[in-house]
């Protein structure tokens, strides 16, 4: 981009607190509710890491509770696309958002997990 468009485009976010932001970057948040973006003060080389964020999740097929693996049979024969997204989605529930006991292998996300989640993701906003 050239400097114009730059501005222009950096006019049309909001800063955000400044968490994470270093000497060579800077955090922004969108007006819209989209989520995050980084800025770059400087030149990054290719390949040069920018930060690193410990994993929120991770989950392996072949490591399904039964329950898991049911549901994901059957969304797959629905979407294989979208059957993944969705046994993603079960690990990212909060405690109030599961049923009591929870089901077999899922730990509900706590408040801090969550919110990096959510940062990463945008919010719901009220059209």
């Amino acid at each position: 981009r050239d400097e114009e468009s730059a501005k222009v485009a950096l006019a049309s976010w909001l800063a955000f607190s400044g968490a994470g932001e270093t000497a060579e970057t800077r955090i922004l948040k969108a007006e819209d509710g989209r989520g995050f973006s980084t800025l770059a003060n400087r030149a990054f080389e290719k390949g040069e890491v920018l930060f690193k964020e410990p994993t929120l999740m991770l989950v392996y097929p072949s490591r399904d509770p039964p329950w898991l693996a049911a549901m994901r049979a059957d969304l797959l024969k629905v979407s294989e696309a979208c059957a993944w997204q969705y046994c993603m989605a079960v690990y990212c529930l909060s405690a109030d958002d599961l049923p009591r006991p929870a089901p077999e292998g899922l730990k509900p996300l706590g408040a801090e997990a969550r919110a990096r989640l959510q940062d990463l993701c945008g919010e719901e906003v009220a059209e």
